[in-house]
């Protein structure tokens, strides 16, 4: 390490190899790279990756990889008593840039640090995609998951980092959930990107808020800055990612888009939502981790389902408007950690344990027909026929597995993305092993829509 400084855009190739990968473009990226490589209605999507996006697939194998990284993480969780001061930070920071990298965490022995701050600096020099030590500088419980900040000595720019901690899959950086030089083109991003053709994502990750979610999970709202051609140019632009986690574990990613400065100036925004700008109470939403969905103008049942949880949060009245005071709370400063004042509570233990490994989903566990007649009647049979089932006008999403016709299989991800989600299932037709990939846009807690079709959930018997 002696006599070594790293740019930051430098990553490590990890060991970690995983099965299966699954990559969610927003639709007009897609578009041209989609087939089915059956006629099966069982045929999931097949993604076919033009020359330029191999970047892409390496940041998503990037966080593939770190989901399995539990290992020994998870034995000595991060507290505020781990944060390292500034002398000693001073004191760990000369040593590593006086010594080989094959002894760095010598540094981290002969200054004191407490062992889990050790740990952390370990797990990072070893396993993400930076490839060095960091020594921990911040620390803020916020739940199943905390967040650490950590400096990164030998790094030329982009020394502070955000880490996501003592989640049951260990240590994540922040920066790794966001799409750097390679960001997809989205209608929120188009008219950024027509403007700034050199624009990109230079990495300086904050963490804009942390929304606790009415099931108990988390929502993590990462900000990167979108800069012009080089990392210390002016920003044009602010990146914003949701990545929520269930029980500790990682459960989404959704890309909210490149949303211009001008939503991020108090004043501003709060003139344009008294002024009726129903764009900028989309992106005012989503900035503070609540799901208005794509940014189009139309206010729809997300929009009014995110401003109803925004507002429900903040003690106002539930009203499908922009009130002064719904204005004045949308307009507040986009950084705190602390949960609105009437934000839920957070989950109690339960009677039985949830399944740590269960996958977060935006609709509800139940029977979804696209049609009336396709729900199930009172003895277990069906109104339709079976070729109605076949047609998929009738799908089960319960404890964790999809369900269709005769085929169980269980969900293993779920990744969202401009309005759309995939449901990545294992599945095995014959003896054959198939990862298979349901594509839905949620509409509500009980609805979704799929290849043009509304499916709702079913009534319960």
């Amino acid at each position: 390490m002696r006599g070594t400084i790293r740019t930051g855009l430098e990553k490590k190739s990890l060991k970690c190899a995983p099965k299966s990968i699954n990559i969610l473009l927003p639709a007009p990226a897609a578009a041209g790279f989609l087939h089915k490589p059956t006629e099966s209605p069982y045929a999931g999507a097949m993604l076919v990756l033009p020359k330029g996006l191999s970047d892409m697939i390496q940041r998503a194998a990037l966080i593939a990889c770190l989901c399995c990284l539990a290992g020994a993480a998870t034995a000595q969780q991060v507290s505020a008593d781990d944060v390292i001061g500034p002398v000693r930070s001073q004191a760990v920071a000369d040593c590593l840039h006086n010594t080989p990298e094959a002894d760095a965490l010598a540094c981290f022995d002969q200054s004191g640090v407490t062992a889990p701050a050790r740990r952390l600096a370990q797990v990072l020099a070893e396993e993400s995609s930076f490839g060095m030590p960091a020594i921990l500088t911040g620390f803020q419980a916020v739940g199943a998951v905390d967040v650490a900040t950590v400096f990164f000595p030998m790094l030329a720019n982009t020394n502070d980092q955000i880490v996501l901690v003592n989640g049951a899959e260990g240590p994540k950086m922040a920066v790794d959930f966001m799409a750097g030089p390679n960001a997809p083109r989205t209608p929120e991003n188009s008219a950024l990107m027509d403007r700034y053709p050199n624009a990109f994502e230079s990495g300086r990750v904050t963490l804009a808020a942390v929304r606790r979610l009415p099931d108990g999970g988390q929502r993590f709202v990462l900000r990167d800055v979108v800069t012009d051609g080089c990392r210390a140019c002016p920003p044009v632009a602010v990146a914003l990612r949701h990545v929520d986690f269930a029980n500790g574990r990682l459960a989404g990613i959704r890309d909210i888009g490149w949303y211009p400065l001008a939503v991020f100036d108090p004043q501003l925004r709060r003139q344009r939502l008294r002024a009726g700008d129903r764009r900028m109470l989309q992106q005012a939403l989503n900035a503070q981790g609540y799901d208005a969905g794509s940014v189009d103008g139309q206010v729809g049942p997300r929009t009014l389902g995110a401003l109803a949880d925004f507002q429900r949060a903040h003690c106002l009245s539930v009203a499908p408007r922009v009130t002064p005071e719904v204005a004045a709370a949308l307009s507040a400063a986009l950084s705190s950690l602390d949960p609105p004042p009437c934000a839920p509570a957070a989950p109690s233990a339960p009677e039985s344990a949830p399944d740590a490994d269960a996958v977060a989903l935006p609709v509800r566990d139940g029977v979804y027909a696209a049609m009336p007649e396709g729900c199930p009647n009172h003895d277990g049979g069906t109104r339709t026929g079976d070729a109605e089932i076949a047609a998929n006008l009738r799908v089960t999403l319960r404890d964790g597995q999809f369900h269709q016709m005769t085929q169980a299989c269980p969900i293993v991800a779920y990744i969202e993305a401009d309005g759309q989600g995939r449901l990545s299932m294992d599945c095995v037709y014959g003896d054959t092993p198939v990862l298979y990939n349901f594509v839905i846009t949620p509409m509500t807690r009980n609805s979704f829509e799929r290849n043009g079709q509304v499916y709702s959930r079913c009534a319960e018997q």
